[in-house]
């Protein structure tokens, strides 16, 4: 089908329109003027044909070279065994395609989230995808569509700062290839659990006010605590980071939806930190207490950001953080570095001593049960008393001692709120 230039259309469809307005004005045109009226159409016609004609020869072209970056439509002009293969792969997310459609296909329905994600025009995701069976396509298509809604700035600042949303899909579908059959279904089919947590409204609103607009007009609400795709976002940011994404899809899938939340709020925190509390979890991630994953989890969750905008890529919008202002007496506490000194802390001391299922509750359930100053304050009083009574006890990290005496010397102090108040003060002050 040729396309027309749209000023050569305007000033066809003016001559026209004048010619005819004028020989409905006046019935009694001179022969001249007829024959002069006449020759002009005839000329516009003649003109009209040759523009046709030269549309048709520049289609290959002029009319590709405005298409946006990442736009399979060349490609799959270049080479239509790639565009075949897309073809299928449209059929199976939404059935047949209608003729009016043969020709924009990747543009419609489940394709167009396909198209934004930035995998059409990879050929490996195209022979992978006619690999995946109807589920983990599916799969698939429900954490791309999931992902375009960020997770809460305390980790889209951290995470996605110097990642767009493409090249964090494109991160993933490495994985994916990298991975076998049956490890590929399972991460597939966790993200899609995570996806499915994400709210509905929310991408809606996001996707219609935000993603793919120009950074300069994108006005829209702070989504500053919005946290329905944290999980989600947390688990794709692991799982690119980490050298075994299936051993930890697998703990997961032995974890509690608390437990669960609680790892991935550390891993979004910080990769290294996730894995050393990955490891002490265990692989079927029952070696420490939903509690205390949950306690240490909700310092990460909580972390605030100062009010500023982030320049975060375009594909991922531009996003106003920190809309409530920080209070002066509680700004280190929700900052992310009181955060990971203070998880830092308690994963080392896990690490070194040999708690008890117990005390590991004890600490988890206590945990739960104090602001974020008192947290830090807790989990120092802890460290810091067992270091003192224990060290000349404890060569090496793996030479675990009993801690029953010194863990109640530690309660008391830990339980008392002046202390509490008194080491949280001095933490405050510390430089």
């Amino acid at each position: 089908m040729a396309h027309f230039s749209i000023t050569g259309l305007n000033t066809t469809y003016s001559a026209v329109m004048l010619a005819s307005t004028s020989r409905a004005a006046d019935a009694t045109l001179t022969s001249s003027t007829s024959n002069t009226m006449q020759d002009a159409l005839a000329d516009v016609s003649a003109a009209l044909v040759d523009q046709q004609n030269d549309t048709e020869a520049l289609e290959g072209s002029s009319f590709a070279l405005i298409r946006p970056k990442g736009d399979p439509f060349n490609l799959y002009q270049n080479q239509p065994e790639l565009r075949e293969k897309a073809k299928e792969l449209a059929e199976r997310l939404d059935g047949p395609i209608h003729d009016a459609n043969a020709g924009n296909f990747f543009y419609q329905d489940s394709m167009g989230d396909f198209l934004r994600a930035g995998v059409l025009t990879d050929p490996e995701f195209l022979d992978m995808a006619a690999s995946m069976s109807d589920d983990e396509l599916a799969d698939f298509a429900a954490t791309i569509k999931g992902m375009v809604l960020p997770a809460s700035s305390n980790y889209t600042i951290q995470n996605e700062e110097d990642r767009s949303y493409k090249d964090k899909v494109a991160e993933f579908v490495q994985v994916l290839k990298s991975s076998d059959t049956s490890d590929r279904e399972a991460i597939l089919q966790q993200s899609a659990d995570y996806a499915a947590e994400v709210d509905v409204d929310d991408l809606a609103i996001f996707e219609q006010n935000v993603f793919g607009q120009m950074q300069s007009k994108a006005k829209y609400a702070p989504y500053r605590s919005e946290t329905s795709s944290n999980n989600l976002h947390n688990y794709i940011s692991a799982v690119v980071a980490i050298d075994d994404p299936a051993a930890l899809t697998d703990q997961l899938g032995h974890m509690s939806d608390d437990a669960q939340q609680g790892l991935l709020s550390v891993y979004g925190l910080d990769t290294e930190l996730g894995n050393r509390l990955a490891q002490l979890a265990g692989p079927e991630g029952n070696g420490l207490p939903t509690s205390l994953l949950s306690a240490l989890g909700s310092m990460a969750d909580s972390v605030k950001m100062a009010s500023f905008i982030s320049q975060v890529k375009v594909d991922f919008g531009q996003a106003w953080f920190g809309d409530e202002a920080l209070l002066k007496d509680n700004e280190e506490s929700q900052s992310r570095e009181f955060a990971l000194d203070s998880i830092t802390s308690m994963v080392s001391m896990l690490e070194q001593y040999d708690f008890s299922d117990e005390q590991l509750e004890t600490m988890g359930s206590e945990l739960n049960g104090l602001s974020n100053p008192d947290k830090r304050a807790y989990i120092e009083i802890t460290a810091t008393g067992l270091d003192d009574m224990l060290q000349s006890k404890v060569d090496e990290n793996f030479d675990k001692k009993n801690l029953d005496e010194a863990l109640e010397v530690v309660s008391n102090l830990r339980s008392n709120e002046n202390v509490l108040s008194l080491v949280n003060g001095a933490t405050m002050m510390s430089p």
